[in-house]
């Protein structure tokens, strides 16, 4: 059997595209519970809400960074770091 097969390709990218529209629906179930956390944490003044079961802590997390247009070419030569990642993209064709 070899590695490509079409059934077999049809099949894992109907997959995908379904966890992919999984995932978007709950991420869009997380935002909302993020969204009424912060009501809740805004109302009693605390980053920290906590029942028997599960502690929510909020944390601000700051992060710099700068454009390549930003800083002179020397210096954007000498300290950027480059890093490389697979990057998967899937649409449903029409």
């Amino acid at each position: 059997m070899s590695v490509y097969d079409k059934d077999t390709t049809s099949e894992l990218l109907q997959r995908w595209h379904s966890a992919k529209k999984d995932l978007a629906d709950i991420e869009a179930r997380i935002e909302k519970y993020k969204k009424l956390a912060r009501r809740i944490m805004v109302k009693t003044g605390s980053n920290v809400i906590e029942s028997s079961s599960y502690t929510l802590n909020r944390q601000e997390i700051s992060r710099n960074s700068i454009s390549k247009n930003d800083v002179p070419r020397d210096i954007w030569d000498k300290y950027s770091k480059s890093s490389s990642y697979d990057a998967y993209y899937l649409r449903k064709n029409k």
